[in-house]
């Protein structure tokens, strides 16, 4: 049989959670285990779906005609940190360079504004702070170090993928010490 990460400890039946009986399962073949390892993925989409905002930046313009008018871009973003006066939210650079107005739309469908407190031209990351804490409906996503992923781990994308917002997709880290020493021009 292929070989296999071990699967979650919460989705191990409860008689064997926390003990050494979970190596049990590498021996076991993949289509018993399966179901074990998409119900795990079932819960981080749902988990960090409830961290994805939606990040709808407004600039006003002026036409050749001398007209105003608004051009509205909108992405996913991602609630990263609580603060005492506000969500902190991790979104593309891009987005919100230079943009006046920031309304942050939650999952339950509640609005906020937000402002621009740091970005990264190199990265395009950048992180807003929105105006108040307010919204329960809303989980704060946990990060991790990149550097502990190894190669086969399991990586899941969640977000707008190919434009469709609340997507999930996996996959396999097929190389971890690869760099690209390239930046956009």
């Amino acid at each position: 049989w292929p070989m296999r990460p071990e699967p979650e400890e919460e989705c191990l039946p409860r008689s064997e959670r926390g003990s050494k009986k979970s190596n049990m399962y590498s021996a076991m073949p993949i289509f018993l285990i399966l179901p074990l390892y998409y119900e795990s993925l079932k819960k981080v989409a749902g988990k960090v779906n409830s961290s994805m905002v939606t990040v709808t930046a407004s600039k006003e313009n002026v036409d050749w005609f001398n007209s105003t008018y608004q051009n509205i871009s909108e992405e996913y973003g991602l609630v990263v940190a609580k603060g005492e006066n506000g969500y902190y939210i991790l979104t593309d650079y891009s987005l919100v360079n230079n943009i006046n107005n920031i309304i942050i739309t939650y999952p339950d469908g509640g609005k906020d504004t937000a402002v621009l407190m740091a970005g990264d031209v190199t990265t395009n990351l950048a992180v807003l702070k929105t105006g108040a804490v307010s919204n329960t409906s809303v989980n704060i996503a946990s990060l991790s170090d990149s550097g502990m992923v190894r190669q086969g781990d399991v990586l899941i994308a969640v977000g707008k993928l190919y434009g469709f917002a609340g997507s999930m997709g996996y996959g396999m880290a097929t190389g971890v010490s690869n760099s690209i020493n390239d930046t956009d021009s």
